[in-house]
């Protein structure tokens, strides 16, 4: 958030402890006469340069930005709005896309008042059509629809958006930057969207105890008077808005040396980036930084910078060594050219230049790219009906399916009202001017989509002599997966495998103190009744379903896929088989079961290999599940296979 504080003078002042107490607000405020000034902003030191590159150069087309919740992200991006320079249009739009936001606002569609009023079908762009020349803000982008992703995605490609629907067929230009930003603890973001962009900054840094202090400061003098802290920044930030718009201008005449290029190339191949848009973006970084600092040619600062930004963020491996820094711009031929101007001095205190140090790989880089690519755990299905969820979209149907969306209805209407009121007068009635004529083929239900949760059964072998480990382990990968089931929906069970029968030790259930408590104590010993708990997971999962949000169901198997105690008792014609043979017939009995009931299957097998007879891997085969083999059995390593066979489509 901002810089150090200042008297009503202009003058820098070193921050100090308020000496009243603050009376805070709602931050940042919805009734406030404006932003907090850019220049006012205290940290965010990579996001604000980012920021700053990204309105030299558009054709970076977006940055993405790791931030948790309560990190002043949106008074961030809302005050960059502010300094955005001019485009040939005037003021870019900026537009807010919220997560819960329909396909009917995100799209356009009918203009209804324009409809009705003229008889004639006119149609009302969507917000990214609106959003064109300009900057789209997505907060908590890890978090938005398919739907509204997608559409990102075909912006960000094409720069246009065509729409076919409700009678109308258009294409509208649709060439913005994206602004997104994203909490990770909430899961990871779309990789597709994320490569598009050109700007990336993928660690969050904790603020140190003076960064706090400054943005409680900050904070508090805003809320008291807003209209004085802008004022006090007015100066400030017309002089960045300027040094922005003479940068953009600059731009065209940075020079980038097939040195430096061939640099970039070699850093990324280093790296490890897949594809040729980390060097692209690069380059495109690399100059809009020597523009922002005045330079007519990229040097290494510059690289470096670009580098941070755009290729770090793609890696997916550590480069051998450290390359040759990129060759200095050649001299000037003229000592009588003009220097180009740099950034104002005063400039320097409100955190607006990056360090380029912190572009090195350092020992603890998480490699951003691999686990982006993992893909979003957690977003892996969602049930459209007509009861419950979020609207996002309208459809044809009867009024006693659903509920009806009268603004779509309207809009199906309002072309053929001059029509229909000829016809009703040709026959004699004369409707009121006002009513609007409708016929049940004008009917639009409200159709609405839930994130459907998956259901994650574990049957645990809980006999033999590793059956205290395996329950252990267990219960860590249940509470670890309950842990991030909040996003997901995600509900988890467990069932013991011991004793003469099978028993369900949890419950389905979300949360993570419900578990511990249930899984206090975790019975071990006896026989392996596997069949029975196979079948019990079954029922568990159909009662679930009954309930109509789990979907999805996965069981997961640990032990050595061995059960040596049939399900039930034998019928008279089953009498001559042996206990082997009845526990056989039960397992492809129930395999025919999950499949007709579209229940999936992962059995971690856990014994040494040397000791197997492969029967883990025989129920996997019989029920079309995956097996994973998985010796040193950990709570970590269950919940990441868990994960993984979640995400398998």
């Amino acid at each position: 958030m901002a810089g150090a504080a200042r008297d009503p003078a202009g003058a820098a002042q070193p921050a100090r402890p308020m000496t009243r107490p603050m009376k805070l607000q709602p931050f940042p405020g919805a009734a406030r006469s404006g932003a907090l000034p850019f220049v006012a902003v205290v940290g965010h030191a990579p996001v604000k340069r980012a920021l700053l590159l990204l309105a030299i150069e558009p054709r970076l087309r977006g940055l993405a930005f790791a931030a948790p919740t309560g990190s002043a992200k949106s008074v961030l991006v809302r005050a960059f709005a502010e300094i955005a320079p001019d485009g040939p249009a005037g003021r870019p739009p900026f537009v807010i896309l919220p997560a819960n936001i329909s396909e009917d606002r995100l799209f356009g569609g009918l203009d209804l008042e324009a409809t009705l009023a003229g008889g004639k079908r006119r149609f009302m762009p969507g917000v990214l059509a609106q959003a064109n020349g300009g900057y789209v803000f997505a907060d908590n982008l890890n978090l938005l629809p398919t739907q509204a992703e997608n559409a990102l995605l075909t912006c960000l490609d094409n720069g246009c958006l065509r729409v076919e629907r409700e009678g109308v067929s258009i294409t509208s230009p649709a060439d913005f930057a994206l602004i997104a930003a994203f909490n990770p603890e909430a899961g990871g973001a779309r990789w597709h969207i994320l490569d598009r962009m050109g700007l990336i900054v993928a660690a969050p840094r904790r603020p140190d105890l003076e960064t706090r202090q400054k943005v409680i400061e900050t904070v508090a003098a805003f809320e008291r008077d807003a209209e004085a802290i802008q004022a006090l920044y007015a100066d400030e930030t017309a002089t960045l808005r300027a040094l922005l718009t003479e940068a953009r201008e600059r731009l065209s005449r940075v020079t980038l040396s097939d040195e430096t290029l061939q640099w970039i190339c070699a850093r990324a191949a280093a790296l490890g980036t897949v594809g040729q848009r980390a060097e692209y973006f690069a380059a495109l970084a690399a100059q809009a930084n020597a523009a922002l600092e005045g330079r007519a040619a990229v040097n290494e600062d510059d690289c470096r910078t670009a580098e941070f930004f755009a290729l770090l963020p793609r890696a997916t491996q550590r480069p051998e060594q450290e390359p040759e820094p990129p060759p200095p711009p050649p001299s000037e031929s003229s000592e009588d050219d003009a220097e180009p101007p740099s950034p104002p001095e005063d400039l320097e205190d409100l955190a607006l230049v990056f360090d380029a140090e912190e572009a090195t790989l350092d020992a603890d880089f998480n490699f951003f790219a691999k686990k982006a690519r993992l893909g979003r755990y957690g977003k892996r299905s969602e049930r459209d009906n007509f009861q419950s969820g979020r609207y996002v979209r309208s459809v044809p149907g009867e009024p006693s399916r659903g509920r009806v969306a009268i603004e779509a209805t309207l809009r199906q209407a309002a072309p053929h009202q001059p029509s229909r009121r000829q016809k009703a007068a040709a026959a004699g009635q004369a409707p009121a001017t006002e009513r609007i004529l409708l016929k049940k083929d004008d009917v639009r239900l409200k159709k609405l989509r839930q994130r459907a949760g998956a259901l994650v059964v574990f049957i645990v072998d809980a006999s033999g002599s590793m059956a205290a480990n395996r329950m252990g382990q267990a219960k860590g990968a249940v509470v670890e997966l309950l842990r991030q089931s909040y996003v997901n929906r995600d509900k988890v069970a467990l069932i013991g495998c011991y004793g003469e029968e099978s028993r369900v030790l949890l419950t389905p259930t979300q949360s993570v103190e419900s578990a511990k408590r249930q899984l206090e104590s975790l019975p071990t010993g006896g026989a392996t009744p596997l069949n029975d708990a196979l079948r019990r997971a079954q029922a568990l999962i159909e009662e679930v379903r009954r309930a109509g949000t789990y979907a999805e169901a996965l069981t997961v198997v640990i032990g050595d896929g061995r059960g040596n105690l049939p399900a039930r008792p034998p019928e008279s014609s089953e009498a001559g088989l042996s206990r082997a043979d009845l526990i056989r017939r039960e397992l492809e009995d129930l395999a025919r079961v999950y499949a007709s009931g579209g229940i999936r299957m992962a059995v971690i097998d856990t014994q040494n290999r040397f000791v197997s007879r492969g029967e883990a891997k025989q129920l996997a085969e019989l029920f079309g599940g995956s097996y994973i083999y998985l010796p040193r059995l950990s709570a970590g390593g269950v919940a990441d296979a868990v994960k993984r066979e979640l995400r398998r489509p």
